[in-house]
This record gives C-alpha cells, sequence and structure tokens, in this order.
C-alpha cells in the first residue's frame, strides 16, 4: 500500500543524526522530547512520524490525522525517559498514520494504472497522489511508454513502433480531480461531471453520474463512458463508496 511504500522510503532517505529531530531540540522541555533529541535512533524515528503526519494531513485531511497524532504524542509522553517505550510509542504512532492514510487512498498509489478509455490496455500510470477523500482530490498520471505497449497487446494485439508512437500521441489530460464533498469532479479526458451517490432507479447503474452542465445521467454502458470515470472518481473519493 501507498503508505508502507512512504515509510519505506523515507527510512532510506532520512539518515539517523543526532538531535535531528521534528521538532526544536534546544526548546526540549518534556523527558520523552530530551530522550530523542540525544539518541539518533529516536530522533531518526521522530522525523518519519512528523513526515508521515504530514502525508496524512495532505490525503486525510487534518481533522483526521491530528487526532490519530495527539493520541500517539500523548502516548509517547507517558513514556517519560524510556528509550524503549518511546520507540514503541513512535512505531504505533507511524502505524496509525499509515493505516489512516491507506483507508483514504482507495488502493491507488505511485506507479499503479488507471484506466482513461473503454477499450483494452487504455491506461494511464498514476505519478502523485494528494488530497484523497477531500474537496481537493487530485491524481496526476503519465501515458508512459509500457501504458502504450499494453495498449498495442492487448487491444490491437500487435506491438508494433508504429502503434506504440501513435497511442503516445494520443492527447490524455495529465491529472483527474474531484471535489469529494461536492461530487463534482472533472476526469482525465476533461469531462465535467457530478457523482450523486446510489441509484434510486433499479435499471440504472449502481450508483447516479450526470453530466455537470445538462444533468443528463449516464447510463452504465461502456459506451457512455461510466465504467472508466465510475473508477476515476472512486479514485479520488473512496470515501463515498
Amino acid at each position: 500500500m501507498i503508505a508502507r511504500f512512504f515509510i519505506l522510503m523515507l527510512g532510506l532517505l532520512v539518515a539517523p543524526v543526532c538531535c535531528a529531530a521534528s521538532f526544536d531540540c534546544a526548546k526540549a522541555q518534556s523527558e520523552d522530547e530530551v530522550a530523542i533529541c540525544s539518541n539518533p535512533e529516536l530522533s531518526h524515528r521522530d522525523m518519519i512520524a512528523d513526515e508521515m503526519f504530514r502525508r496524512a494531513v495532505d490525503i486525510a485531511g487534518a481533522k483526521a490525522a491530528k487526532p490519530v497524532a495527539r493520541s500517539g504524542l500523548a502516548e509517547r509522553a507517558a513514556c517519560g525517559s524510556d528509550p524503549a517505550c518511546i520507540a514503541k510509542a513512535q512505531q504505533g504512532l507511524v502505524d496509525a498514520l499509515a493505516a489512516l492514510i491507506d483507508s483514504r487512498s482507495g488502493g491507488m498509489e505511485v506507479g499503479s494504472k488507471i484506466n482513461y478509455g473503454s477499450r483494452l490496455g487504455m491506461q494511464v500510470t498514476v505519478s502523485s497522489i494528494r488530497g484523497i477523500g477531500t474537496s481537493r482530490a487530485v491524481i496526476e498520471v503519465e501515458h508512459t511508454r509500457e501504458d502504450a505497449t499494453t495498449f498495442c497487446r492487448e487491444y490491437v494485439q500487435k506491438v508494433t513502433p508504429k502503434c506504440i508512437k501513435d497511442e503516445l500521441a494520443v492527447e490524455i489530460g495529465g491529472e483527474f480531480s474531484g471535489n469529494c464533498q461536492s461530487g463534482e469532479f472533472e476526469t482525465l479526458t476533461s469531462d465535467q461531471l457530478i457523482f450523486k451517490g446510489v441509484s434510486k432507479t433499479e435499471d440504472m447503474a449502481d450508483y447516479e453520474i450526470a453530466v455537470k452542465d445538462t444533468g443528463e445521467l449516464l447510463d452504465g454502458s461502456s459506451a457512455s463512458g461510466y465504467p472508466v470515470v465510475l473508477e476515476q472518481f472512486m479514485a479520488l473519493c473512496p470515501n463515498r463508496r
């Protein structure tokens, strides 16, 4: 999952350095803060927890992330100057923040594939994720050579340099975005739509998605683009399922 990958990368990029905590060690007063500032490993762990908190705020929002952080910091403070206890509390906070991130990411992570069209192999690669589940959810994508090759193999059923070149030339938006509170979203093909929730009509699709300007409901068929745009919306707003 995205949060676990993020933790791994932090462990590789943030080297344990004495006094490099997320807070100003010159102002450390509590026993746990003093212990962290004097211990390179605890300082390193503190920086990872801080980066995870920032990531959680970005994806899940401050209202969801702050209570998790407060609980973790209270548990850490209760350890006093005990290094083993502090390390355990720090890991608990990182795990809790990671779980929050994963719950709001909809399973989408950097490197994931998502469809831009209804034909086999019409896919792009996720390059950036932010604000998932919020009023400013954005997923940026790249149309890679690997994606083009997949289209040629699965739909055209013949991988040639020309096929790959032609597929890479297809104009695809660099991102799709949405407001998970209002349900308004813009797809990779720049369609302006509104997610209205569970369908009230038995012969329609499971969820109602309407064209923003006209209010016309997509009929749930591949021809209407419904499966593709629903996938994009759910990636942005997994909490609206």
